[in-house]
């Protein structure tokens, strides 16, 4: 339900002209846009597209529940693929954007 509720949050900013689904993430949160990440695009996070299947590095439960420390190693994540390709994780990079 989570993934339903955050796509509906997502879309509904869209509609409010809050947010450009053709829009790279960097616009919304610059510091992301880096390591590789300059040319994903919202859709492609919305879609499970974006090419970061999971994480570089590990993390306990605790650390899952920091956002700061998300934040920070998702600044830090490079993509394993090309954006427009599969990616796993997306949903929770959406909270973390939105969150910032």
């Amino acid at each position: 339900i989570t993934k339903i509720m955050t796509s509906i949050c997502i879309l509904k900013l869209c509609e409010q002209g809050l947010l450009d689904l053709n829009a790279p993430v960097s616009k919304y949160w610059s510091e992301f846009g880096q390591n590789g990440k300059e040319k994903i695009l919202i859709k492609h996070v919305l879609g499970h597209t974006a090419g970061i299947p999971s994480w570089d590095e590990q993390f306990s439960r605790e650390d899952f529940l920091n956002w700061e420390k998300m934040i920070k190693l998702l600044e830090k994540q490079k993509p394993w693929w090309e954006p427009g390709t599969w990616g796993g994780i997306m949903h929770l990079l959406l909270v973390l954007s939105w969150e910032k």
